[in-house]
């Protein structure tokens, strides 16, 4: 879904003749997938690289940003993440609005992560770093402060982005892109 949106965005930018990047970032460094394209012609040329891109490992949003130009000049910066880490995503944010950047977070997330039905004894790995694993019997109590968990993440970037006039927006992964793009960014006075 990350990479839906991301083609989907650059293409509404470069049908607008703006000009546009697309990075990502991968533990802490920014990899530039497209730099400064303008027209259709330059956005079909580079978008397959989305393809190349692996997701794994952890991300480490403000130090990756901070040393970075990602961001300068005027313009609007997205952030696409599950934002589901207790790395400082926050001194980039405000980074990006002190450069005087419009500011957009998508958060998306699985329908599993946003609504798990799991009960019983499980094991699970976690999909970016398979050293990483959680195995436990789910009980109401463990539903119940996953919930309470999910609530907090969820309202912490949402709260934040709302504190520095940043537009947010939660995502589902089994979302359509026509959904996002048609209803709920016109609903948000984002698209028109």
């Amino acid at each position: 879904m990350a990479l839906k949106i991301a083609a989907a965005l650059a293409y509404l930018s470069v049908c607008e003749m703006d000009r546009v990047s697309v990075y990502y970032i991968k533990n802490n460094k920014v990899h530039e997938i497209m730099n400064n394209i303008v027209g259709k012609e330059a956005f079909y040329n580079s978008i397959g690289k989305l393809n190349d891109i692996e997701f794994s490992d952890d991300c480490f949003i403000s130090d990756s940003i901070l040393p970075t130009n990602v961001g300068y000049g005027d313009g609007m910066s997205i952030i696409i993440s599950d934002f589901l880490t207790d790395n400082d995503y926050e001194n980039a944010l405000d980074h990006l609005v002190s450069k005087r950047r419009d500011l957009f977070c998508f958060q998306v997330l699985s329908k599993d992560e946003l609504k798990p039905n799991i009960r019983g004894k499980v094991h699970f790995y976690d999909s970016e770093n398979v050293n990483l694993e959680y195995r436990k019997n789910i009980n109401r109590e463990i539903a119940r402060a996953y919930n309470e968990a999910l609530e907090y993440t969820v309202n912490r970037i949402k709260n934040y982005c709302n504190s520095r006039n940043a537009n947010y927006l939660l995502v589902s992964s089994d979302t359509t892109v026509s959904e996002i793009f048609l209803k709920q960014l016109p609903e948000m006075g984002v698209l028109k």
